[in-house]
C-alpha cells in the first residue's frame, strides 16, 4: 500500500490489522509487515504462500452463493475511538496472467 502521506500515524490513526476473508483461512496470512521511514509505504507479506480461491456460502432456503476472497484493512482512530475499515476483492488470478 502506498500513500502521499503517512498511513500509520502512531497516537492518531494506527493500523490494527490486515485480514484475509477466505474459507478455509490459510495459516500465516499477512503476519510480516515492513514500512519505510515516513510510513507512507507499507508492505504486508505472508510467511506461508496461499492461493486465492472462491467458496460456496450456503444459507437455509436459498441457493448457494459463490464468495470471492477479500482483503480487509482496519485502522483505529485514537481521538474518537472509532474503528475504520475498508475492503477490496482479491482477484483469483493476477491480471497479467490473462495477457499470456
Amino acid at each position: 500500500m502506498e500513500s502521499s502521506e503517512p498511513i500509520d500515524r502512531p497516537g492518531r490513526v494506527e493500523l490494527q490489522a490486515l485480514r484475509l476473508m477466505m474459507q478455509p483461512l490459510p495459516p500465516g496470512t499477512f503476519d510480516i509487515r515492513r514500512s519505510d521511514r515516513s510510513r507512507s509505504r507499507i508492505l504486508w507479506l505472508c510467511s506461508t504462500p496461499f492461493v486465492p480461491r472462491t467458496w460456496l456460502r450456503r444459507v437455509l432456503f436459498q441457493p448457494p452463493r459463490r464468495v470471492f476472497p477479500t482483503i480487509v484493512l482496519e485502522l483505529a482512530d485514537k481521538s474518537s475511538g472509532a474503528l475504520l475499515s475498508g475492503s477490496v476483492q482479491l482477484p483469483i488470478a493476477p491480471s497479467f496472467a490473462e495477457e499470456a
